[in-house]
């Protein structure tokens, strides 16, 4: 079954819809838990299309999959961050020549392995430095909060991240605060298991915190032939 992407072809969800584009503008840590093959996907793609096309969204949308990708090691899940994130400012037309973010220079590109190779030099603390920088100049610049969208969020846990502390940067920048008062960067994660489930299973309740939960049931059988 294809993904869909395009919020208005996504019937049964209205109501979920409305909740999360509430929830997008107040900039808020979201989870976002259901059962796998419940759509949940397909829903969050949709929003992210839905977010970029709207300019009234205080937020700046990024999807991120780390199990599509079948990546391993903090550094990796680091990299793969960066360069996302790259790559859809320069496709969107927001990021389009050489800058520098304290000691590195990135050139963007549509493809996130080339900005990946660009930063394979980087480790650790720099490289989380890096994705900061990154996030604090274009959250100003576009007066719009980063959110990350990550999907599978429970693989990022078990496979990717060396230990679970190494979410602590994402966690700390998600509650900063910049100019004007605005938010740089939020998260929403996906997935089958509760946060705090995860949390008290991985015994890392520092990961935390998640201000609001939001559930996705089966839509209807009408619904779902309709699409």
């Amino acid at each position: 079954i294809t993904d869909i992407t395009v919020i208005n072809k996504l019937n049964g969800r209205d109501q979920l819809i409305r909740k999360q584009s509430i929830l997008a503008n107040r900039c808020e840590n979201t989870s976002i838990i259901g059962a796998r093959r419940f759509g949940k996907t397909s829903l969050l793609k949709s929003m992210v299309n839905y977010f970029r096309d709207n300019e009234g969204f205080k937020v700046y949308p990024i999807y991120l999959d780390f199990k599509t990708e079948d990546l391993k090691g903090t550094d990796v899940a680091y990299r793969y961050m960066i360069s996302i994130l790259v790559t859809n400012l320069y496709i969107d037309g927001i990021f389009t020549t050489e800058e520098s973010f304290g000691s590195v220079s990135i050139t963007p590109s549509e493809e996130w392995t080339e900005v990946d190779e660009q930063i394979q030099h980087l480790s650790g603390a720099r490289l989380q430095s890096c994705l900061k920088r990154i996030i604090v100049f274009f959250a100003s610049y576009l007066e719009k909060t980063i959110l990350f969208i990550i999907d599978e969020y429970e693989y990022l846990f078990k496979y990717v991240l060396d230990t679970p502390a190494s979410f602590m940067k994402l966690r700390e920048l998600s509650t900063s605060i910049i100019n004007n008062d605005l938010r740089p960067f939020v998260f929403w994660i996906s997935g089958a298991l509760s946060w705090d489930h995860l949390c008290s299973v991985i015994g890392s309740g520092e990961c935390n915190p998640i201000s609001a939960t939001e559930f996705v049931e089966p839509i209807g059988k009408s619904d779902f032939i309709s699409m």
